[in-house]
């Protein structure tokens, strides 16, 4: 029996996953398809078959719920470090631009690019 044929039977449909277990038990029986569903369905089948189906939807859900927050706390950490490094660099701009408006043979100048040179280092 194929998927669509047992969806058609019972009225359900499944996952192509659960339905191979479906067939397992109909493969293992000496039943026809059409006594099967019957029966499987008397037995509770639909019922199981769909806890399952929510168990899952429920496991999924909980996996996307903490995968989003994995993404968030990742996104709002490189933002800091991306925050933290536009400010380091707008702090040497600032510097380099006050040295570079000093006079040129002035001794300053010199101990401020060897400071600017050994920090970046």
């Amino acid at each position: 029996m194929t998927q669509q044929e047992f969806e058609q039977r019972t009225g359900f449909i499944t996952t192509p996953e659960l339905y191979a277990e479906i067939e397992a038990e109909y493969m293992a029986s000496e039943l026809d398809k059409d006594k099967f569903c019957k029966i499987w369905i008397k037995q509770g089948g639909i019922e199981e078959i769909s806890n399952r189906m929510r168990g899952q939807i429920l496991s999924l859900r909980r996996e996307l719920a903490e995968e989003r927050r994995k993404r968030e706390a990742e996104r709002e950490h490189a933002e800091k470090e991306l925050i933290a490094a536009l400010t380091q660099a707008n702090a040497y701009a600032k510097e380099l631009t006050r040295i570079f408006n000093l006079e040129k043979d002035d001794k300053a100048m010199r101990v401020m690019l060897n400071k600017l040179i050994a920090e970046y280092k």
